[in-house]
């Protein structure tokens, strides 16, 4: 009995060890940008790029305005940060 509760106890220990382990970077540190920052997200290898102003950084999203273009109105999006690999500051 007193195995079968120590295997319990090692299985549930590892268990919680590797859902912390799994948690994105997001939520384990501080992120290197704030709201009013104008920044470039690249996703997907390099394919994907947006310029655009933070608005807001909630859980694992972060709120953009993107930058007007041509032909384009300003709109905000959110972003998962568990899919951005890069992000660059811009000079206002």
């Amino acid at each position: 009995m007193r195995k079968s509760v120590a295997a319990l106890l090692v299985a549930v220990t590892l268990g919680v060890v590797f859902v912390w382990a799994r948690q994105p970077v997001s939520a384990q540190q501080t992120l290197p940008f704030s709201p009013g920052q104008r920044v470039t997200l690249t996703m997907e290898s390099g394919r994907s790029q947006y310029s655009c102003s933070i608005i807001g950084i909630q859980n694992d999203f972060v709120g953009c305005v993107r930058e007007r273009t041509p032909g384009s109105d300003e709109r905000e999006i959110w972003y998962n940060l568990r899919f951005i690999e890069r992000i660059e500051k811009r000079d206002r």
